[in-house]
């Protein structure tokens, strides 16, 4: 156990400013999230939160025993993954839906980043830095949730992932998805908003007058309705102009047309539609992805809908006209 007791020069700071200035090899997320773990550190013998401002004369504990036995860095695992698009500095990769993207507190193995690391040993050079979550996360340039199917670019080297994420900051990839959505939606519309954590619930994202700006395009492809209860479904084509997680889940749950086995961005209504058109994930696919490579070669890669898409439309009644 390291006790700190702080000093003027330290006070009216955050604890997680603090602590990542103490263990700089750990990301400021990462003391983030082993604050709310309670069993990393206490302030005056309580938890706290990673915002609490320090007072001179506070005693923090850290438990440094907790903070290194936790230190991990992923393995390589025999995982079949379908590249569709490849050369040596990057790939781009179909990933099905079930499949997590990187290792986590919840997922430490079976993750997309392990199988990757057994087919391109390489990417464990492919990170931003030495700290933990670097270490989880090599090669990957962007993601995607669980149950979100489709294409996802990997970065072989360091510098293309660099390359990658700058690219992706300065809004340069396009990115388009398709949705089987509850209810029919107008034929087309931008929706804009500001996306931050819940504060309720940390694990969801909310819409508010704070967060970062979040753009979707959407349209209508087709309209179906089931053939005996007659309820309605659009097959919709999205493109994102932000990449905010949850973006596209949240913002259609609060148009008012969730996507369909979404458990989390739901209403009873669009529960109750995908229970009984037994939906089994949410049906959110990355349909395609548009970006320029290191050496200015534009690159477009397609992933065909879905067989599950497929499953449930083929068993619609498709509407030709509203």
């Amino acid at each position: 156990m390291q006790q700190i007791i702080i000093s003027e020069k330290e006070s009216n700071q955050r604890l997680d400013q603090i602590l990542h200035h103490r263990f700089k090899k750990f990301s400021r997320n990462e003391i983030q999230k082993k604050i709310e773990t309670g069993d990393f550190v206490k302030v005056n013998g309580k938890n706290k939160k990673s915002s609490y401002k320090t007072s001179v004369g506070d005693i923090i504990e850290i438990n440094i025993d907790n903070l290194i036995k936790n230190k991990k860095e992923a393995k390589a695992e025999e995982i079949p993954i379908e590249v569709l698009y490849e050369n040596n500095d990057l790939a781009v990769i179909n990933k099905p839906a079930g499949i997590v993207v990187h290792p986590g507190v919840k997922n430490e193995k079976h993750t997309l980043v392990n199988a990757l690391l057994s087919k391109y040993p390489e990417i464990s050079s492919a990170r931003h830095d030495n700290t933990e979550i670097s270490k989880l996360r090599p090669g990957i340039v962007h993601r995607l949730d669980k149950d979100t199917s489709g294409v996802i670019i990997v970065a072989k080297n360091k510098k293309t992932l660099e390359y990658l994420v700058g690219q992706i900051k300065q809004r340069k990839v396009g990115k388009k998805y398709q949705a089987v959505v509850f209810g029919w939606t107008p034929e087309s519309g931008n929706l804009v908003s500001r996306i931050s954590r819940d504060k309720k619930n940390r694990t969801k994202m909310a819409e508010g007058i704070s967060g970062k700006t979040a753009i979707t395009h959407y349209s209508a492809e087709k309209y179906f309705c089931l053939p005996k209860t007659k309820e309605k479904i659009t097959l919709l084509n999205l493109e994102i102009k932000t990449g905010r997680t949850h973006q596209i889940r949240l913002q259609l749950k609060n148009l008012g047309h969730p996507v369909l086995g979404d458990k989390v961005y739901k209403i009873k209504e669009s529960y109750l539609l995908s229970r009984n058109c037994k939906v089994k994930r949410q049906l959110l696919h990355a349909k395609s992805i548009e970006f320029k490579s290191p050496d200015e070669k534009v690159i477009k890669v397609l992933s065909s809908m879905p067989k599950d898409f497929i499953a449930l439309i083929s068993s619609l009644d498709e509407i030709k006209q509203l």
